[in-house]
């Protein structure tokens, strides 16, 4: 436990004070005086990581090189800028006076959901996709550059998600493996969110809609539940959904103001672009994300306002070309797994039927077709398939819950009569409409909860939070928030009945998974691969290894970092 919570102070460190820095370069230069939350400043610097490590992980691998690299960086950054950091420190830790006591309940109210989060990553991780890739690819990611043909290995070796990039970076050892800090961390940015959305309302005025300090609380909540086994893992699932969710509050003006518009709106708009480019870039399902700075960009022209596009296009060319870059490598496609692409003419191109495969697979299995169709075209119609996924979504009735209130949201919206110079303005609406863009592509696409809820949490909640309510619904917030931190306590704390015999230990590392069993196979090229035994599990077991060997895998030269190739049959031969 000691290690989780070291591990949360050191990330909040590092990732609050680069994201302050950049912040307030842009604040100097554009003379906004606009001040981002802690937990925004934090995401913006997990951004500018992503960013930066993106270009160095095609020469260089995450490895302690890199990381000694960051901390010379940051160090560096805290004493150029001590006397700055001490003043804003102070403006972030200690509330106004006359908001003492409302400060004390919040703070109550985080270690309540801190705690939460706590004891469910201390009971270890039961997610499948850890075991089997996720652990594989930070292994390749920090001792090697990004390798050539990689997905030829391992279909999902190739899913080029960013967030693996800072992940890797923060690795932690521990007597039983390497713990990833991360993605749980990202969880704890919703939780300070969710605290001080009930803090804001509890000081609020009556014309002041309270009830919309239940849109942190909205996010954290269901998030925990439907999570609650995988929060220990290095899944960016979660994370991204974290991470949407914290843009579109701030987009909703959960923080405070938003403007997009004149000299004070163009750091905004580059905010807007470095975390929606950057979220796409953790997983493509994030993609609807990027109307988020489309409307911005709609919103500042129309006020006959000058648009930074020089800027954009160079940050957004910063995010996207070697996101690009790294799934040509990984791959040989530009966009992975989209085999419609034209690829690169290279010996480590993926075949396209593999590929497929891999499309195939994400698409049909969150459609909840039969097993037998899992690898097929797909070309079940929406009739056939969505009975079937419905009933099963009936099963789970935080997700059939939310489902229904997204159905009825439009009218709860509609019934509010909004105004067309409400969607003109960032706000809860703009924010919604996007959101209700993402969840009809997630449905369309592929709709497992695990890539959609971001949006079908919003479009679900955010009509019914914008009622205007005064202080009674407030302090009812507050104990709501209290009652259902308690109430998910109950299983974490039973569980700490049954503490291993080495309790000392389990003070201090977190609970890591066991390794999966394995066995040798020998390529044709000499390599010796590991194969899973058990439900392709690879775990962390030492690189190569895969759930098995493609018919014509061969390295493409004498080391692992040359990467992999398929060599096609004598047949297929030209």
């Amino acid at each position: 436990m000691l290690l989780i919570l070291g591990s949360w102070l050191l990330l909040a460190l590092i990732t609050t004070l680069i994201g302050w820095t950049a912040w307030r370069w842009l604040a100097a230069r554009y003379r906004t005086s606009l001040e981002l939350p802690v937990e925004l400043l934090s995401l913006t610097g997990v951004a500018l990581l992503m960013v930066v490590l993106a270009p160095v992980s095609l020469v260089a691998p995450i490895g302690p090189a890199t990381q000694a690299a960051t901390g010379t960086l940051v160090a560096a950054l805290a004493v150029a800028q001590r006397r700055a950091l001490v003043v804003a420190g102070r403006r972030w830790l200690l509330p106004p006076g006359r908001f003492r006591a409302a400060g004390w309940a919040t703070a109550a109210l985080l270690g309540l959901l801190l705690l939460n989060l706590l004891l469910r990553i201390q009971a270890g991780s039961a997610n499948h996709d850890a075991q089997l890739y996720y652990l594989q690819t930070l292994q390749w990611l920090e001792r090697y550059p990004a390798v050539p043909g990689l997905g030829n290995l391992h279909g999902r070796l190739a899913f080029n998600s960013h967030l693996f990039l800072v992940t890797a970076l923060f690795r932690l050892p521990t007597p039983a493996g390497s713990f990833y800090p991360l993605p749980p961390y990202l969880l704890t940015l919703l939780a300070v969110a969710a605290a001080r959305g009930v803090g804001r309302a509890l000081t609020a005025t009556v014309r002041e809609p309270a009830t919309w300090a239940a849109a942190g609380l909205g996010l954290f909540f269901p998030l925990l539940h439907l999570f609650q086994t995988w929060l220990a893992s290095p899944a960016p699932d979660y994370a991204l959904l974290v991470w949407l969710g914290l843009l579109l509050l701030f987009y909703s003006r959960f923080f405070g103001s938003c403007p997009v518009h004149g000299a004070p709106g163009r750091p905004v708009i580059l905010l807007l672009i470095l975390l929606s480019g950057g979220a796409v870039t953790v997983k493509l399902s994030a993609l609807p994300v990027l109307l988020l700075p489309l409307h911005a960009f709609w919103v500042a022209g129309r006020h006959g306002r000058r648009r930074p596009w020089g800027s954009a296009l160079v940050l957004a060319s910063l995010i996207f070309i070697p996101w690009i870059g790294r799934n040509l490598v990984l791959s040989g496609y530009p966009v992975y797994p989209l085999p419609g692409l034209p690829g690169l003419p290279v010996d480590w191109k993926v075949p396209a039927h593999l590929v497929l495969t891999e499309q195939r697979l994400v698409t049909n299995m969150a459609r909840l077709l039969p097993p037998a169709d899992w690898y097929g075209p797909g070309s079940a119609s929406w009739q056939q398939w969505m009975p079937v996924w419905w009933q099963y979504q009936l099963s789970q009735p935080v997700v059939a819950a939310l489902l229904l209130l997204a159905a009825a949201a439009p009218l709860a919206v509609l019934w509010q009569r909004p105004r067309a110079s409400d969607l003109a303005a960032p706000g809860w609406l703009s924010a919604w409409v996007v959101a209700a863009a993402g969840s009809l592509f997630w449905l369309l696409l592929a709709p497992d909860y695990r890539f959609g809820i971001g949006f079908l949490l919003v479009m679900a909640g955010w009509p019914w939070y914008s009622l205007p309510t005064g202080r009674r619904a407030a302090l009812l917030l507050l104990a709501l928030g209290v009652t259902g931190g308690l109430q998910l306590l109950r299983d974490p704390l039973y569980g700490l009945r049954h503490l291993p015999p080495n309790k000392g230990a389990a003070a201090v590392w977190p609970v890591l998974p066991p390794q999966p069993a394995t066995f040798t196979k020998r390529l044709a090229d000499g390599e010796l691969v590991r194969i899973a035994r058990a439900h392709g599990a690879c775990g962390a077991a030492p690189v190569p290894c895969t759930f098995a060997v493609q018919p014509g895998l061969e390295r493409r030269g004498k080391s692992l970092a040359a990467g992999f190739r398929i060599r096609a049959p004598r047949s297929q031969r030209r």
